[in-house]
């Protein structure tokens, strides 16, 4: 079976999905109770050396700026992986889109994050904060895929 991809729309919904983000940990939403519940501080934030990724031969890469490129990586396999759903499924009616990016959003994501806010014992509110920002970039990906060919 043949799957159509529109890469300018994968591209695209990986910008929309780092907008999202913005807005959905900014102060105007959820950012101050999701600072709050991480122990993050705006100090933390600022300073770019107190927040380092491991790499895999266990080098630390300072600062943010990694942060933001892997969850931009992410936010394109996400769309591209749901460009395959959309295709595949032959969606092509918002109520599909819906359906689709509610029950993906539900069994892979919602789903298969519980067992870390479980058993790392983290607070409830965190996880929904965190997998609750993913229902919308699932709507908004599916739509977008669905209407723009």
């Amino acid at each position: 079976m043949t799957v159509d991809i529109n890469y300018l729309a994968v591209l695209a919904l990986g910008v929309a999905a780092m907008v999202i983000g913005s807005l959905w940990y900014s102060p105007i939403l959820f950012g101050k109770p999701w600072m709050k519940l991480t122990g993050l501080t705006d100090e933390k934030m600022a300073d770019p050396p107190s927040l380092k990724l491991r790499t895999g031969e266990g080098e630390e890469k300072k600062g943010v700026a990694g942060a933001y490129i892997g969850m931009f990586i992410a936010a394109l396999l996400t769309a591209y992986v749901m460009a395959h759903f959309v295709s595949l499924l032959g969606i092509v009616d918002f109520m599909g889109a819906f359906q689709l990016a509610v029950w993906s959003w539900l069994g892979f994501t919602a789903a298969t994050t519980a067992g870390d806010y479980l058993f790392l014992k983290k607070p409830f509110t965190l996880y929904l904060i965190n997998v609750g920002y993913y229902l919308p970039i699932s709507i908004v990906m599916a739509t977008i895929l669905t209407f723009w060919k």
